[in-house]
């Protein structure tokens, strides 16, 4: 699982990537995205709290992309750990 403190590093990673693909069509872009809501949406919770894959895709759907999007998203980061 991910915390929302490696979260932070990974949007400013994901937005330095811009369109360039990350993996499987997803690009920086679209991960900033919903990175970015992520931390907007659960802030108040704490660096510790950890993201569940179900709160990825959940951020997804909000900035108008597809669950599978942020699930794709989620395993990506997953990887990263």
């Amino acid at each position: 699982m991910v915390t929302l403190k490696v979260v932070r590093i990974a949007l400013h990673q994901a937005v330095r990537y811009g369109r360039r693909v990350i993996k499987r069509g997803v690009t920086g872009d679209t991960a900033a995205r919903v990175l970015g809501d992520i931390d907007r949406t659960l802030q108040y919770l704490g660096l510790e709290h950890w993201v569940t894959m179900e709160e990825f895709a959940n951020a997804a759907v909000r900035v108008g992309l597809s669950r599978q999007t942020g699930i794709e998203v989620y395993h990506i980061m997953s990887a990263l750990i």
